[in-house]
């Protein structure tokens, strides 16, 4: 418990101790302890949240066998993969979270984002729009749909999913920064002069990397 709390507060030093010692004193004694599981599973986030990401696929890995955390720690499993630069590791991973939870939207969407990287650009877009449907609001769904459907040509689609990006989130700069330029390049200039507004008054940072909008 202790561990935990200083987990939720950030304190991510403490939270390792903490977690690290109960592990310690747990070690031979708590066959069948939801323990077992609880353990590594949180030291595998707070090492996460301390950018230490082969200790946290290990204590993902000890998680995998636990039914009540299996597809959670598939998919943080695979976030680490990722991290680490594993990429078709941390797809393997995302599949097995889905294949164990159906409802994981967060894995569809890692599932997906892997894909597009990969040059899967079919299966991302199937994967995407599972996440979308799931949990329409989920962070960088509809935004990451919207980028694989351009890639692939699909500016309609791409169009939809970008508009249901900034009306998820207005003060996504980077999705009304695609919006912008999808308008641009379809000759629609005063949407895009609109939309470009928008996305340099969130991200200054926006306008140099794009001077043409």
């Amino acid at each position: 418990r202790l561990g935990f709390c200083y987990e939720k507060l950030g304190d991510y030093d403490r939270a390792l101790e903490a977690y690290s010692s109960a592990a310690r004193a747990l070690e031979g004694k708590s066959a069948g302890s939801p323990l077992e599981y609880y353990i590594p599973y949180h030291l595998g986030i707070v090492n996460a949240r301390k950018g230490k990401y082969v200790e946290a696929a290990d204590e993902f890995e000890k998680a995998l066998r636990f039914p009540q955390v299996s597809a959670a720690a598939h998919n943080k499993h695979g976030y680490c993969y990722n991290k680490l630069s594993l990429k078709r590791k941390a797809l393997e991973e995302f599949k097995n979270a889905a294949s164990s939870n159906p409802l994981l939207s967060e894995a569809f969407l890692n599932m997906g984002n892997t894909q597009a990287e990969l040059g899967d650009l079919q299966g991302a877009t199937a994967s995407l729009q599972t996440a979308v449907k799931l949990q329409p609001d989920i962070p960088g769904g509809s935004y990451s749909l919207g980028l694989v459907q351009r890639a692939r040509g699909e500016d309609a689609e791409a169009e939809r999913s970008f508009k249901a990006a900034v009306e998820s989130v207005p003060e996504d700069g980077k999705a009304h920064h695609s919006l912008a330029r999808l308008y641009f390049d379809s000759g629609r200039m005063q949407q895009a002069r609109e939309e470009a507004g928008i996305s340099f008054s969130l991200s200054p940072a926006a306008q140099k990397d794009d001077p043409g909008l």
